[in-house]
């Protein structure tokens, strides 16, 4: 790919303005909670527009981090798309993703197509709203699936008939929510019908009629590994610096280098159900600058300041109470390691000696030298999302797929 530098003499003069404006838009250094809806008008921009623009304008943002970084944050499809275009290459996706399931089942009369009780509906409704309005820049489509037992039908439908009914009456029902595209399933299932009690389990338990929200995933496994370098989370984004939906099943193997990050997978319903805690699965070395601290006080200062942060949080991130300033520093340094001299670490150093003062007693700490870390993963039992938060400096970290393949 060309230089920035070869590329600006390409870009129409409007378009290197739109560029510049851009860029300053979406300065991280100057990101508040304050400028989050001067953020938010910047991505959208791009997004409705970058087809638009000329091939060297594309092209530069993808050499100006402030874009980058933005673009991966808010809408990692646009990113995906716009590299797409420029490499030729086309994004590599897994199975698509049911990331959330409403079951309608309790809607339908038996034998009946026509929809009732119209209270649980708009309940179900809201639920899938609410996953909408919160996954904005996710593509999604809906897939409504109808289930038949062997019971027989009544009167004027044929087997599968009824599923079919219900599926295309609740696809009227769900047809505004913005989907790309509805599908209806229709399934029969169970064993034979015996003639006895057409309410026995084992016929009711394949009688239902649920909607889900499915989205492309990509696999971990397919992209290979994705590595990131020289970026920090920012306070809009709650310091995600990775948030994508997997498919499969394996492990994702974590490395951070000597700079924290932590890394989780949730389920469907945003439960955690792997948290590394935060991490630096190399220990500090004289290419770090930080030699003679095993927890470096810059890092334990940025992470104790986020404590209150439950998103950022969690119960697996480690903490180390102290007696005392002394104390604390003594638990930092590497055993037998004299502190050096060093502007940024002794500004830390009095903040946390501020906090110490102020009473604060307990530190948020990290694991230092694991070795990259194998954290498993099974979409198969509802896992679909990893994130990773990087909320200390501009750290650098790698994901690798290990999958099963099937």
């Amino acid at each position: 790919m060309a230089t920035l530098k070869d590329l600006l003499p390409q870009i129409p003069k409007n378009e290197l303005e739109i560029l510049r404006n851009l860029n300053s838009k979406l300065d991280e250094s100057k990101l508040t909670e304050a400028t989050a809806k001067e953020v938010a008008q910047a991505v959208k921009e791009i997004i409705q527009n970058w087809k638009t623009w000329s091939k060297a304008t594309v092209a530069a943002m993808l050499l100006i981090p402030n874009i980058t970084n933005a673009l991966e944050a808010y809408s990692p499809e646009t990113l995906n798309s716009i590299r797409a275009e420029i490499t030729g290459e086309k994004a590599s996706k897994g199975e698509p993703t049911a990331v959330k399931t409403e079951d309608f089942s309790q809607t339908f009369i038996s034998g009946q197509s026509q929809i009732i009780n119209k209270q649980v509906i708009l309940e179900k409704i809201s639920n899938l709203k609410k996953w909408i309005s919160e996954n904005k820049t996710k593509p999604f489509k809906l897939i409504i699936t109808a289930s038949e037992s062997r019971v027989p039908n009544p009167e004027g439908f044929e087997q599968g008939e009824l599923a079919q009914a219900r599926g295309e009456a609740l696809k009227t029902i769900v047809n505004n929510l913005g989907a790309t595209d509805i599908e209806i399933k229709t399934l029969i299932g169970g064993p034979a019908w015996d003639g006895k009690d057409k309410d026995d389990p084992k016929y009711t338990k394949h009688q239902y009629v649920k909607v889900s929200i499915v989205i492309d995933t990509e696999s971990i496994c397919n992209i290979g590994k994705i590595s990131k370098e020289g970026e920090q989370g920012n306070v809009m984004n709650n310091f995600r610096t990775y948030n994508e939906y997997l498919s499969g099943d394996g492990n994702i193997m974590l490395h951070t280098g000597t700079i924290p990050d932590r890394m989780i997978v949730l389920d469907k319903n945003n439960k955690i159900t792997h948290d590394t805690g935060y991490v630096a699965t190399d220990k500090t070395n004289t290419t770090s600058g930080y030699e003679e601290w095993y927890y470096v006080p810059i890092y334990v200062l940025k992470l104790t300041k986020l404590k209150t942060n439950k998103t950022v949080m969690g119960s697996n991130v480690e903490t180390l109470k102290v007696t005392s300033y002394e104390d604390l520093v003594n638990k930092m340094l590497k055993p037998r390691a004299k502190q050096g001299k060093s502007d940024t670490i002794d500004k830390a150093l009095e903040e946390l000696k501020s906090m110490i003062d102020k009473g604060i007693k307990e530190f948020v700490i990290y694991k230092v030298g694991t070795g990259d870390l194998k954290v498993e993963f099974m979409n198969s039992k509802g896992d679909s999302k990893v994130q990773v938060f990087s909320p200390v400096g501009k750290t650098g970290f790698d994901l690798t797929g290990q999958c099963t393949r099937k």
